[in-house]
């Protein structure tokens, strides 16, 4: 053949959008991120969240779909986080993200999380794994929330030590940097601080249970 017999056409990959959807049924919110996550992106996707939430009942459970997203724009934080806490002002129970364990989008979010005070999202690999995820888990299972240098004060047997809430629940805590030694099954009193708003308390003592010990 001569080389006027082929057609070469090169054009822009077509980039996927976002889109949000409620299962009422199911009572869950899905929400799947297109190939870029920039702020305006965000900006019409918290819009879209709000009007879909209202439609759910108190305990849903959200999936969000990033495996097709490359690149999330770092402006788009603060709408970011706008979005974390409205799910959990209407009393989100799960959220489970799908990505690519390889993918920059999941570095971002791992480094966004650690540098933020928010809640824990499962992470997986496919919407199928989600879907399971949420099936399996223990219908009382509550939300978790990790904190950012949230530092804490405890006592045990008498003796007083500190350290950092790194996550948190209403079925518990984990207290990292301890200075204290103690065993599982200790019994503790947890009094926690938080900078002063007004109408609300900024002292919080919660009595517990070691249960569980790690080294590292």
């Amino acid at each position: 053949m001569k080389k006027s017999d082929y057609t070469l056409k090169i054009g822009r990959e077509k980039l996927k959008k976002s889109s949000v959807k409620a299962d009422i049924s199911r009572n869950r919110l899905y929400i799947t991120i297109g190939s870029r996550l920039s702020r305006q992106g965000l900006n019409q996707l918290y819009t879209d969240v709000r009007f879909c939430v209202a439609d759910l009942q108190q305990g849903f459970a959200v999936i969000t779909d990033l495996s097709d997203c490359t690149i999330a724009a770092l402006s788009g934080v603060r709408t970011f986080k706008k979005l974390m806490n409205y799910l959990v002002a209407n009393k989100v129970q799960q959220i489970v993200r799908v990505v690519d364990k390889n993918s920059l989008v999941l570095k971002q979010l791992l480094n966004l999380a650690a540098s933020m005070q928010g809640y824990v999202p499962v992470y997986v690999s496919t919407i199928e794994e989600a879907e399971l995820e949420i099936e399996k888990s223990d219908r009382r299972k509550v939300l978790r929330f990790h904190l950012y240098r949230q530092p804490v004060e405890f006592s045990v047997n008498g003796l007083k030590g500190n350290g950092f809430i790194h996550n948190i629940s209403t079925n518990g805590c984990t207290i990292i940097r301890s200075t204290l030694e103690s065993s599982v099954g200790d019994e503790t009193l947890i009094t926690l601080s938080f900078k002063k708003v007004e109408n609300l308390s900024d002292e919080f003592q919660i009595s517990g249970k070691i249960v569980r010990q790690d080294s590292r």
